[in-house]
């Protein structure tokens, strides 16, 4: 095959994160988000900011939260497959 540069590699996922920007997840509290934020430091690579979505009014945004701040009683449980909910997820860019 061919060589890759790993310290290229290292600088993108330090930049993305362990959850890109657009992942939807499921958060330790059964709610959805979608990720809004990238890796900002090493600690807090794990904990990105993300937009709450209710499944009751898809489309709206109910809130905006950094999961490292939050990160005593919340966190991402698992990936959520793209498409699996009923959300507008450019519209959150938007607002």
């Amino acid at each position: 095959g061919q060589a890759y540069d790993p310290d290229l590699l290292a600088l993108f996922v330090q930049q993305t994160g362990l959850y890109p920007p657009g992942s939807l997840v499921e958060l330790s509290d059964g709610r959805a988000a979608v990720v809004l934020s990238g890796g900002r430091d090493a600690e807090r690579f794990a904990w990105p900011r993300v937009a709450l979505l209710r499944v009751a009014e898809p489309g709206q945004a109910a809130a905006r939260l950094d999961l490292h701040e939050e990160r005593e009683r919340l966190r991402p449980k698992r990936v959520l497959a793209p498409g699996s909910l009923p959300f507008d997820l450019p519209a959150l860019w938007s607002e």
